[in-house]
């Protein structure tokens, strides 16, 4: 298979184009534990018959609520296939908000990571008159594990997982995020398998990405932001490396050696405030060299013609400083890319100068989620913007009164414009007008003489 149009058909691909024996790994008693991407396909099945032998129906709503892993993933792949609709939930939301969602989508089954999040769902459990049964990716007292589940599916009918898969459209409903607002009830906002596929293909030729790479994720991926990026590694057959915890994210760095992550603001900034924090254990000349070093990334401009005498400058400061700072993210690390919040230039500045491009997307859970992005390519980015519209989707400006110049409410169009929010026809007729996703934030157009676009959008 070379193409796809369903998100279960990703794992085909990857299998038939460039087959991995790391294709998801993830640290288990201390060790780094492997699974190929045949092993992932052989284990979403057996998600996938387990829920059929559970009488799972299309449509049918399954929640996530764990942590990273690859569990996650293959559970996603294996809830997709059958044409049930996978659920995503953050493992921090209070008992209120579960209560809501589990009650709103009227889910069937729920897989959790562990213990504490195993007794948060069972505490909903009896006001949920939809819930059949929790299964736990950890050993927890009292909850069937994942073993237990996948046993459930051993001998099943393959014929009829392979009758299910084929009637599984591209523009069926494949998950549903809710949202939180700052008043009222969480909105579930629906994403169809050509949503987010559109947006996979889209993002794909803008990440420098290939099979010989390895990735560190530990962003959620009950995100859609994280969630695209595993999808995109996958498709392109990058081996992904789930880190343990977020406490452990320096660690995993250093062991895996990534080429590429993606991460938020806050995480950046914490790695930046440690670059400078580090002068004040150094004296003399040494100190005066880091200090030097990073004044000059503070003002790196990638759109500046540097002189022989600050390309040596540069380049001394990489031999001596930089290259610590990329050995501090594992000392293979091609670039990271940053979305879910306004990122800093001076942060842009500091890391690219290092041989670190950061590279800063825009987009929201409505859009699936990518709008606009800044790609991996120095001569076609500028600090401090979010980019180009990506391929397909349309962005235009809504200007209204109090608004200064230039400026608009940004509006987006395309293949990822969700298909509304559930069981709210009324919300989704105000978000979306004419095919056009409003999206609550002002932005602007600036215009920019590098290759390929004369226009950068702002927020």
């Amino acid at each position: 298979m070379k193409d796809f149009t369903r998100l279960f058909d990703i794992l085909q691909v990857q299998q038939s184009s460039f087959p991995q024996q790391d294709a998801f790994s993830s640290k288990v008693n201390g060790t780094w534990v492997k699974r190929s991407t045949s092993e992932i396909i052989s284990e979403a099945n057996r998600v996938s018959q387990s829920l059929l032998k559970l009488g799972v129906q299309p449509d049918d709503k399954i929640a996530l609520v764990s942590t990273s892993r690859p569990e996650w993933n293959i559970v996603d792949q294996g809830i997709l296939q059958t044409g049930a609709v996978n659920v995503p939930i953050y493992p921090t939301i209070s008992e209120n908000d579960y209560r809501f969602i589990f009650n709103d989508a009227e889910i069937k089954y729920a897989f959790v990571n562990d213990k504490n999040l195993f007794h948060k769902i069972n505490a909903i459990k009896a006001d949920v008159p939809s819930l059949k049964e929790i299964f736990s990716f950890e050993r927890v007292d009292g909850c069937k594990h994942f073993s237990e589940f996948l046993a459930l599916g051993d001998g099943g009918d393959k014929e009829e997982l392979e009758a299910r898969k084929a009637n599984v459209k591209p523009n069926q409903l494949a998950t549903i995020i809710y949202t939180s607002g700052t008043t009222g009830n969480p909105k579930g906002v629906m994403l169809s398998h050509d949503n987010i596929v559109s947006n996979v293909k889209a993002v794909l030729p803008e990440l420098p990405l290939n099979e010989t790479m390895r990735v560190l994720s530990f962003l959620p991926l009950c995100h859609i932001f994280e969630r695209v990026v595993v999808y995109v590694y996958i498709a392109r057959g990058v081996s992904v490396y789930y880190a343990e915890s977020m406490e452990t994210i320096a660690d995993n760095l250093k062991e895996v050696k990534p080429h590429f992550f993606t991460s938020v603001p806050r995480l950046l900034e914490k790695v930046y405030i440690k670059l400078q924090g580090a002068a004040a254990n150094l004296e003399g000349w040494k100190k005066d060299l880091y200090a030097n070093a990073l004044a000059f990334a503070q003002n790196f401009d990638v759109e500046k013609e540097y002189g022989l005498g600050d390309k040596l400058k540069r380049a001394l400061y990489d031999k001596l400083i930089y290259k610590k700072w990329r050995e501090a993210l594992g000392g293979e690390c091609m670039g990271i890319c940053t979305g879910a919040a306004a990122l800093n230039p001076l942060l842009a500045r500091v890391f690219t100068c290092a041989g670190i491009p950061i590279m800063e997307g825009y987009g929201q859970t409505e859009s699936s989620p990518v709008i606009s992005l800044n790609p991996f390519d120095l001569s076609r980015i500028k600090f401090g913007t979010v980019g180009i519209p990506i391929q397909g989707v349309e962005v235009k400006l809504d200007h209204r009164e109090g608004m200064a110049e230039g400026e608009g409410e940004i509006l987006a169009k395309g293949p990822n414009v969700m298909m509304g929010y559930y069981k709210r026809p009324d919300v989704t007729a105000e978000t979306v007008v004419d095919g056009w996703l409003k999206t609550g934030d002002v932005g602007k157009f600036i215009e920019y003489k590098g290759a390929n676009t004369s226009e950068l959008l702002t927020v």
